[in-house]
């Protein structure tokens, strides 16, 4: 399921596999800020459920809405599975 994204959908399932034994799923409480704009960024983020504003110097310019559950749930499986084995 992950591959019926635009960002995912050239890549082969095993590729997918491997992206997924490397996702960590994380959940966020509303109102919590992510990412400050500005610091160095070490991770990448899919969005799988709710919505992110984005602001810039205090301004909100765009609001992100996940498209997509099903893929976040197709990860969130693959992950489950993966601790499941460990």
């Amino acid at each position: 399921m992950a591959q019926d994204t635009a960002l995912l959908a050239h890549l082969s399932g095993d590729v997918c596999q491997v992206l997924a034994d490397r996702f960590e799923v994380e959940e966020f409480d509303s109102g919590r800020q992510l990412v400050t704009e500005g610091r160095a960024g070490y991770s990448f983020s899919l969005l799988g459920r709710g919505t992110v504003s984005v602001t810039h110097e205090g301004r909100q310019v765009r609001t992100l809405q996940a498209e997509r559950p099903d893929v976040a749930d197709a990860l969130q499986s693959a992950i489950s599975e993966r601790l499941a084995a460990n």
